[in-house]
């Protein structure tokens, strides 16, 4: 995310996916209340997503995915994936 491209390199088309559907994800998670926006009055437009109460209460959900993921990685990459 923070390395720049040079002009006209082309993007995979798994990212390309995945930019293009991440409004509406983010539409979906503030339809559900998960998510709340907010828009700020500056030149260039800028939005921030904030997560609302019933947001912060898949905290500890996501805590453990993220932590699943991180070992999956770690045993993948040590050539250990499915020992545990």
């Amino acid at each position: 995310m923070g390395r720049s491209r040079p002009a006209g390199a082309a993007t995979s088309p798994a990212r390309e996916r995945r930019r293009s559907s991440r409004p509406q994800h983010l539409r979906e998670l503030k339809r559900d209340g998960v998510v709340r926006r907010m828009v700020h009055a500056e030149v260039p437009p800028r939005v921030d997503y904030i997560l609302t109460p019933a947001g912060q209460g898949l905290r500890p959900a996501l805590e453990a995915l993220l932590s699943w993921g991180v070992e999956h990685v770690r045993l993948k990459e040590s050539g250990k994936e499915g020992v545990a």
